[in-house]
């Protein structure tokens, strides 16, 4: 469905937020609805209806109010109003809604990252009272949204995976990865039984789902899902050669980014791949877009998938090729101004989080303070313990410029994103080893 003459679409439109028409609430909320479904925005339109939900929200029902999440989060339009309606209303109100608009409401909070833990927690606990009642795949999504909002007990993701495996066949690609990425979120293991179903079995039916439409996942998304099953060991052949022969029909759909990410995952799950490896060495010119992570993770990933008459560390087993290719990554990690922070801190992708925890142990006072928290990174930790680490004085840490990192094993980005703000601000000052990409860092940094 498509509209034609957009304008007129607007125009009229107009003639609401004007005053000029007046629309009771179930035809403003058809209204948003309608411009959710062709994908137009309208913020004054929006606002307007805001505000009447903020005078006369005793006269919308549950479905109304769900129907205009659902038509925001479709359009990746946050309204700050609604929202700030919602977090007066809901607490008063969520106990009485069914759980389809429960859910959606919950995955607003979750799109536009919506500062509120006690709404968010709530969320949680009333989703366990309905799980038994969902259907049309309600009970996958929940999961991917609990799951990614850091919230819910155990109980409650152990009844909501006994439902996952009903509804696999209807799930799209994106549903299918990140319902693989919320099982690793929230700690499913291989070899752990779920309601007579195998934790290894899950993850094998959904990687199934994955090949039958690998090539209309994201490369981004690509990459989270082989992060996913490479932190909870789950080499999955199937799915990763179905990869392998999308890398080789669309090679330029990866970007050096994503190749290094994904080479690094398939040697974790022990999957060799030279052709792609290959294709990573045609990347030259593509390596300074890379974050520092990416540049530190190359030379293992060539190593891992090399030929098999070629592996091996010798200097001399290398080729001419692979040499260069690592001189520059060398350059852009060691030599002074060669390589630029990116000041997009969309740039950083959440694996960039474990990287700035490993470089801020780099002190040994905060390493200390680390392992005295026990929040210690035991990579970066032993490494700096070896070699003595360098020396260089710290400025002290205030709670401004400490991130709010979650616990959780899959890290969401708006962390990272968060830090990067933070610092963008120019409040506080700050150290190169302790906020990488800082605007004072960023100008000297390797």
């Amino acid at each position: 469905m498509g509209v034609s003459h957009v304008s007129f679409f607007r125009a009229a439109c107009e003639r609401v937020v004007s005053g000029v028409i007046e629309l009771e609430p179930p035809e403003l909320t058809e209204l948003v609805s309608l411009h959710g479904n062709l994908g137009i925005r309208a913020p004054k339109l929006f606002n307007f209806v805001a505000e009447v939900l903020d005078l006369r929200f005793a006269y919308f029902t549950e479905d109304q109010i769900g129907d205009i999440a659902r038509a925001f989060v479709a359009l990746r339009f946050r309204c700050d109003e609604f929202i700030e309606v919602l977090k007066r209303e809901l607490p008063y109100r969520l106990h009485e809604y069914a759980w389809w608009n429960l859910i959606d409401i919950a995955e607003m909070y979750l799109v536009f990252q919506v500062e509120d833990r006690e709404m968010v927690e709530r969320f949680g606990s009333e989703t366990f009272k309905l799980i038994l009642s969902m259907n049309y795949g309600y009970a996958a999504k929940a999961l991917r949204v609990l799951a990614f909002l850091e919230t819910g007990d155990k109980r409650t993701f152990r009844l909501l995976i006994r439902n996952v495996p009903r509804c696999i066949d209807k799930m799209d690609a994106l549903a299918a990865g990140e319902t693989v990425m919320a099982l690793a979120a929230i700690s499913v293991e291989p070899d752990s039984c779920y309601h007579r179903t195998w934790g290894s079995t899950l993850y094998q039916m959904l990687s199934l789902r994955l090949v039958q439409c690998i090539g209309a996942l994201s490369t981004k998304k690509t990459c989270d899902v082989f992060a996913a099953l490479a932190r909870v060991g789950q080499p999955e052949a199937e799915l990763a050669q179905g990869v392998q022969r999308l890398v080789a029909e669309r090679p330029y759909k990866f970007h050096a980014e994503h190749l290094v990410s994904l080479l690094r995952d398939f040697a974790t799950l022990r999957h060799i791949c030279p052709a792609m490896g290959a294709v990573l060495l045609s990347r030259e010119g593509e390596l300074a877009e890379c974050t520092p992570s990416a540049l530190c993770a190359v030379p293992a990933a060539l190593a891992a998938h090399r030929a098999p008459g070629e592996r091996g560390l010798v200097a001399d087993a290398w080729s001419s090729g692979e040499r260069a290719f690592l001189v520059q990554v060398s350059a852009l990690l060691c030599k002074a101004g060669a390589y630029k922070m990116p000041s997009d801190p969309r740039a950083f992708r959440s694996k960039d989080d474990l990287w700035w925890k490993q470089l801020r142990q780099r002190h040994f006072r905060l390493r200390r303070r680390a392992r005295e928290a026990g929040t210690a990174v035991a990579p970066a930790a032993g490494a700096a313990d070896a070699v003595g680490g360098p020396r260089t004085r710290a400025e002290p840490t205030t709670p401004s410029q400490t991130p709010p990192y979650s616990t959780s094993p899959v890290t969401s980005a708006c962390s990272w994103w968060r830090a990067r703000l933070a610092c963008a601000g120019g409040t506080s000052s700050c150290c190169r080893a302790q906020r990488p990409g800082c605007a004072k860092g960023a100008a000297t940094q390797s």
